[in-house]
């Protein structure tokens, strides 16, 4: 449920590339709220995908897609109004697993290689949308 935070181990892996895609969506009164109505009790696991991305990581494994969890992501689609088409334009672009960042409307993919987030970014913006990537560091870079 998130209620309990704990860092991971120090091997974490040392960096990847994130590209986040801003869609100019309509916002959403108390989205996180309406949200939180749509889900059902089968939205939710028992912390299966966390349990692989420690694991992953630990082992300075890759973090896949398959790793990533938001319970959000089962009800945003319907809850957001162009979401879904946001979703499918950064998957035309290259990006192979498009999530939900937080309660969105943002998406994200991650990369291991900045030349391929940057080429991702830079299609997105040349079809108006806003987009920009990040580096993400491990505790290997202090």
């Amino acid at each position: 449920r998130g209620e309990r935070v704990s860092p991971l181990v120090s091997r974490a892996r040392a960096e990847f590339w994130a590209v986040l895609l801003i869609p100019d969506l309509p916002s959403i009164p108390k989205k996180t709220q309406t949200l939180y109505n749509s889900l059902s009790e089968s939205s939710f696991t028992r912390g299966e995908a966390s349990r692989r991305m420690v694991e992953s990581l630990s082992e300075r494994g890759p973090l896949g897609p398959s790793m990533l969890f938001n319970v959000f992501e089962t009800v945003a689609w319907e809850v957001y109004p162009g979401l879904a088409e946001s979703r499918k334009l950064f998957q035309a672009c290259g990006a192979a697993g498009v999530h939900l960042a937080g309660s969105g409307p943002v998406l994200f993919t991650l990369l291991e290689e900045r030349g391929r987030a940057e080429a991702i970014c830079e299609s997105l913006r040349r079809r108006g949308v806003e987009a920009c990537t990040a580096q993400a560091l491990g505790r290997d870079h202090g």
